[in-house]
């Protein structure tokens, strides 16, 4: 039988970035990284986080072909919660007598499966599936990072989250394993999520150990995830030009330079004011010197936190924006998802979104005309 794989609302995109592919679920950008990386190198990672059922070593393993159960699951992406160390899930950690005295006490393994730059952008990720994707049910619950997933036959239908307290994996399935109809993660499991999430935080954890700093033989020590002036920068590119994105670039990509190699010009496709400060020469004349709304991942790190598509890195960064004046009240500053082909506001079948922070009466009105549902 030949293998077609197809996205579950049956559209293509052509050319995505890994961030737009999570937010939307597109399961032929996760068989086509699979594809370039390696089957088999993307088994080691998932063996690493935990998973040990059958993975066989095809491109079908990379849309969940293998079997895992919800506790490995939930144990996999609470990895990425500290710092890329999986812990080993445990059922009982310490036995007492009646005088409190310890009987017997169980310490987790940890080991450290994720380098911590690539938990940052992981992080990245899931958490554009809960700001722009098909996670958006799950917002209700803050920093919630996650990710949904449903079965091609509509028999599974899975959402996976974390906050930085806690992990839970919930599936939905039917006894007799039959399908169900317009049942997806996004719009079956993660409302379970969020009741559950939200019980579940107002627990106050006691003395809970501190794994966030694990090298790879499960000792302290482990790489540290501040990136500070000597470490990577990150910066917003066109992707058209290679250079540094302006306020009149369409679409932009976040991307990690080694010190040096980042590019010191603003693009020159769209001239306009750039979106970061330019390392080691100044940007090009811009033409337009109205500045564009601010997309809300290039706020300096001392902004209050808003509904962010990143993690900020622990080390700060140095990029600053002149403030406007400040407006009355009665016309506050809000984030609005919109479409980076029409500017208007974003729909679920956009292809590539940005959040932008404006004045509400500046805040486009309509939604996008360009994407729509498919036909039936």
């Amino acid at each position: 039988k030949v293998w077609s794989p197809q996205n579950y609302d049956y559209r293509y995109r052509g050319s995505v970035t890994l961030k737009t592919a999570f937010a939307l679920s597109i399961n032929m950008a996760a068989i086509n990284t699979a594809e370039a990386i390696g089957i088999n190198n993307a088994i080691k990672v998932a063996r690493r986080l935990g998973l040990k059922g059958k993975l066989e070593p095809n491109l079908a393993t990379a849309i969940g072909a293998g079997g895992a159960s919800t506790l490995e699951m939930a144990s996999a992406y609470g990895a990425f919660a500290v710092k890329g160390s999986y812990i080993n899930p445990v059922s009982i950690i310490v036995v007492k007598d009646r005088d409190g005295n310890d009987l017997e006490r169980y310490d987790p393994q940890v080991v450290l499966a994720v380098k911590a730059n690539v938990v940052e952008d992981m992080c990245e990720m899931l958490r554009a599936v809960i700001t722009q994707g098909t996670g958006r049910k799950a917002g209700a619950v803050p920093d919630a990072y996650g990710k949904t997933g449903t079965t091609q036959d509509l028999r599974d239908a899975w959402f996976v989250g974390f906050t930085p307290q806690l992990s839970t994996a919930v599936w939905v399935g039917n006894d007799a394993y039959t399908p169900m109809p317009r049942a997806s993660g996004g719009d079956v499991c993660a409302p379970i999520w969020v009741n559950f999430m939200s019980q579940a935080l107002k627990l106050n954890p006691r003395n809970r150990p501190d794994y966030t700093n694990t090298s790879p033989s499960g000792q302290p020590g482990g790489e540290s995830t501040a990136i500070g002036s000597d470490g990577p920068l990150r910066l917003r590119i066109c992707p058209d030009s290679g250079q540094i994105a302006t306020n009149r670039c369409p679409h932009w990509n976040t991307r990690r330079f080694k010190p040096g190699e980042a590019p010191t010009r603003a693009c020159e496709l769209h001239p306009g004011s750039p979106l970061n400060p330019v390392p080691q020469a100044s940007a090009t004349n811009s033409a337009d010197s109205t500045p564009a709304p601010v997309p809300i991942d290039i706020i300096p790190d001392n902004t209050p936190p808003v509904e962010e598509i990143h993690i900020r890195d622990d080390g700060g960064n140095n990029e600053t924006r002149t403030e406007a004046p400040t407006k009355p009240r009665t016309d506050p500053i809000i984030t609005v998802d919109i479409c980076a082909d029409s500017n208007q506001r974003a729909t679920y079948y956009c292809p590539a979104t940005r959040t932008i922070r404006v004045r509400q009466s500046e805040a486009p009105k309509s939604e996008c005309p360009l994407h729509r549902p498919p036909n039936p």
